[in-house]
């Protein structure tokens, strides 16, 4: 297997990406830098206990489609390890998980699309597609649905059992937490509910983090200046 791996700012600097918790970030390139040499990782649970990382981290890059999650061989796959890196073929090793391969297709953009049996696609977002306006209504439906998912247990790695009992909220705080501004966060949760407390954090992930932006929104109640 190559020892040496390659990142493509093409990702690294997609919003989707820099949307992501710091640890969530650090995560993927762990995980990136542990892959085969056709992007699969079979020890991703290992290197988020080895790292500090948190299995919502790794979920994370799952929902935001960084990852791919075959639970059947416990192996995930990096969407955009062929973007990334550019292997000789003589020296490049075939994944052992032939099986879950056989489920992909790359692209023309070379990132890996989940294919059903009868070829329909299943997955095709990624940072190297098209651009989505994150800030419309649909995609802000779509975020707070994908909470209330995460919150039931739908689609995490362990069957839900670690967000089992876990509503909206407390995983808003939880997410809050990662990012280390729950302290911030609570109150505004506490005083105008979910929604307003959701776009405030929203908001301090698209300006990176600037605590200025996020306090601006806080301070006038929820509108965004």
């Amino acid at each position: 297997m190559a020892q040496k791996r390659m990142f493509s700012r093409q990702i690294t600097e997609s919003d989707d990406f820099l949307d992501l918790p710091l640890s969530a970030q650090c995560l993927y390139f762990h995980l990136s830098l542990s892959a085969d040499d056709e992007g699969f990782i079979s020890s991703g649970k290992r290197i988020v206990r080895a790292i500090g990382a948190t299995e919502a981290d790794l979920q994370m890059l799952v929902d935001a489609e960084f990852l791919i999650f075959f639970p059947e061989a416990n192996v995930y796959v990096d969407r955009a390890f062929h973007l990334n890196n550019a292997l000789r073929s003589d020296r490049s090793h075939p994944t052992p998980y032939q099986h879950q391969r056989a489920q992909l297709i790359l692209t023309d953009n070379k990132v890996y699309q989940r294919v059903s049996e009868d070829d329909n696609q299943m997955s095709t977002k990624c940072p190297a597609d098209a651009g989505i306006d994150k800030d419309s209504p649909e995609e802000k439906r779509k975020e707070k649905k994908s909470i209330d998912q995460v919150s039931s247990g739908e689609g995490s790695p362990e069957g839900g059992t670690q967000y089992d009992g876990m509503d909206q909220n407390d995983l808003l705080l939880h997410m809050a937490n990662m990012a280390g501004i729950r302290y911030e966060l609570e109150p505004v949760l506490n005083r105008y509910g979910f929604d307003v407390a959701h776009d405030a954090f929203t908001l301090w992930k698209k300006n990176g983090g600037i605590i200025g932006k996020y306090a601006d929104f806080v301070n006038t109640g929820g509108e965004n200046k």
